[in-house]
């Protein structure tokens, strides 16, 4: 019998009847081992009642937008994202390649002036992306659909207020990503990056969740965010150790 050369994916055939083959392969004590072992890993961390908000089974990787905006697209609608601190629009190109409907996805991105000034320059031949210094103005005839927020609410001081104007637009969701929220105290620190020092808020993540939900949303997604610099907050006393990052995903009643 021919052994394993290291080799995973072995040899181009035109059909299962030509390729060499061991029908017997996923009863094998050693899949079924494994398998086991799997779910037996992720029972047990569903059965985890080290009482955290969220799972630590829950994890995500990217932003979930272009998920979330993929099952809101239609052939005749234009679905407006309203970006908040979404940078130089990056994540923009990131949904155009993930949808389907190209077209109907517009994006207004709420920034700083130096920013604004870059992104409208750098997307001047693209009429979907807008940047703006200020959020806009309610329009009827202008809706906006979903508001993404993405590693950029800790950076507000007035968040609450912040709220506030989110959910007079009444967009059908609202998705908190990278957001430095999970079982703590809520509490401000100061970041150092790039030899500046800017304040930053650390949040309850239940007590996130219960204003935005106060305003008539209901949160139907909540995972744990790998952030790379969760490890910096080691020296933080337990109740401002953050442990997690969290993407939220709030849907309107």
């Amino acid at each position: 019998m021919k052994k394993w050369n290291g080799k995973i994916w072995e040899g181009v055939y035109e059909s299962f009847y030509e390729a060499p083959k061991n029908t017997d392969f996923f009863n094998k004590r050693k899949w079924l081992e494994q398998e086991e072992s799997k779910c037996d890993k992720k029972r047990r961390l569903f059965n985890n009642s080290d009482n955290s908000y969220i799972s630590k089974l829950a994890l995500t990787n990217d932003y979930c937008l272009p998920s979330i905006l993929s099952t809101m697209l239609t052939k005749n609608e234009v679905i407006t994202v309203l970006d908040f601190g979404g940078g130089l629009g990056s994540l923009y190109y990131e949904t155009l390649e993930l949808t389907v409907n190209k077209k109907n996805i517009r994006f207004i991105i709420v920034e700083n002036n130096s920013i604004c000034s870059i992104g409208n320059d750098f997307f001047n031949a693209d009429s979907n992306v807008e940047f703006l210094t200020e959020l806009p103005k309610l329009k009827n005839d202008h809706k906006i659909n979903l508001i993404h927020a993405g590693s950029s609410m800790h950076y507000v001081d007035d968040w609450k207020k912040l709220l506030d104007i989110f959910a007079k637009y009444q967009p059908k969701y609202m998705i908190f990503a990278d957001l430095p929220a999970g079982d703590i105290e809520t509490f401000v620190t100061i970041q150092n990056q790039y030899g500046d020092k800017a304040p930053v808020r650390f949040w309850n993540l239940k007590e996130f969740v219960d204003i935005v939900e106060d305003k008539g949303y209901e949160l139907i997604f909540k995972s744990r965010f790998v952030n790379p610099y969760i490890d910096a907050m080691q020296h933080f006393d337990k109740r401002h150790r953050l442990e997690y990052f969290s993407q939220l995903v709030f849907k309107l009643n």
